[in-house]
């Protein structure tokens, strides 16, 4: 079981005035970049401090009304110089992340609706709501392999990329199946039916995939991804996100109850919780550039302290206590207490100065 005395304090948060679609966040800095239902994308800058691990209201570094319609997906490049965006009209660009400008775009290979996008070492990779896989050039945006006819034509709810098989698999979830797709031949095998539909995935390590479902499990697959080997029960609602820890085999997986958990998925045990609201669903998970969890509705992001953040948010906390207490605290040596001195003519009523 989780441990129910443990509370987090987001680091930072941010509301959105337009529903959200995507967020991506830099491999290498406090950048992201955010996809709305208006097609807008918009990056953001963030600081957190190194000594004390607080962090101010993000900042928008730029905006620009990116696709017609609303943005899908989207996702940085391996170095974050780059920004891919897919739209509802169709479209995939690719923009430099520190100005926002175009370099890229093709606007004839998705046969149509976007649903979600992946980068792997060869290939930016596009699955669409007819079930079909489109690989492009990183660079031009060419199309280079298409697939076709996964989960029955049915929806791609999440890509994965399975480089350890080669650099053209993915392994494509949707519906109430998984299926190992090579881009370049097709689908190559489709899984039972789970009786289940499967909303999301993540690599918890190389030998292991993990699925969030719709009746509220995260389910363990081999690499041939033909059935589910195991399944954790985290919530009466569904998982509608989940992304891999820090360490191998443990993945954080949230959904419709607004709650994430981090679960270790070879013991089955949750280890802990982030509350994001009690009233939206968690729709999006990340890590940033310093694998901090960062979680999102379609409304609001927030971003987690790691353990060390914590740390130092303690330590900060403990010392302004102690310097508080000690400015409460009379300083210096305790004053003096002068003896009376007794008169032996005291006369009631006069005051000597020895009485004093």
């Amino acid at each position: 079981m989780a441990k129910k005395e443990t509370k987090h304090t987001p680091l930072t948060k941010l509301k959105f005035q337009d529903p959200i679609f995507g967020i991506s966040f830099h491999p290498e800095q406090p950048r992201f970049v955010v996809g709305s239902s208006t097609g807008t994308v918009t990056a953001y800058k963030y600081s957190v401090d190194p000594q004390s691990a607080t962090c101010g209201a993000p900042e928008v570094v730029w905006t620009t009304k990116r696709h017609k319609g609303s943005c899908r997906a989207l996702i940085y490049s391996e170095d974050g110089s780059s920004v891919y965006s897919v739209g509802s009209d169709g479209v995939i660009k690719r923009a430099d992340s520190q100005s926002g400008k175009v370099r890229a775009k093709n606007t004839e290979s998705l046969p149509s609706t976007p649903s979600c996008i992946v980068r792997s070492e060869a290939y930016v990779a596009v699955g669409c709501e007819d079930g079909s896989i489109v690989a492009f050039d990183k660079t031009s945006l060419a199309e280079k392999h298409r697939a076709e006819g996964a989960h029955d034509g049915e929806c791609v709810n999440a890509l994965l990329e399975l480089t350890h098989q080669n650099k053209h698999s993915f392994a494509s979830l949707g519906s109430t199946t998984a299926c190992v797709v090579d881009v370049r031949k097709g689908v190559k095998s489709t899984s039972d039916d789970q009786e289940d539909e499967i909303l999301c995935g993540t690599m918890a390590a190389k030998d292991m995939g993990v699925c969030g479902m719709s009746q509220g499990q995260i389910t363990t697959w081999t690499l041939g991804f033909n059935d589910q080997q195991n399944r954790v029960k985290l919530s009466e609602e569904s998982i509608d996100a989940v992304i891999g820890a820090e360490d191998d085999y443990e993945v954080y997986a949230g959904g419709g109850e607004g709650i994430v958990w981090l679960a270790n998925v070879k013991s089955g045990k949750k280890l802990d919780q982030f509350v994001h609201s009690r009233n939206d669903e968690v729709s999006f998970l990340d890590l940033d550039y310093q694998y901090r969890l960062v979680t999102a509705s379609m409304n609001s992001l927030k971003l987690w302290p790691t353990a060390d953040d914590e740390q130092k948010q303690a330590e900060v906390a403990a010392a302004k206590g102690a310097e508080e207490e000690q400015k409460a605290t009379p300083s210096g040596p305790p004053r003096k207490k002068h003896k009376k001195v007794k008169n032996k003519a005291h006369n009631p009523g006069v005051a000597h100065f020895g009485d004093l």
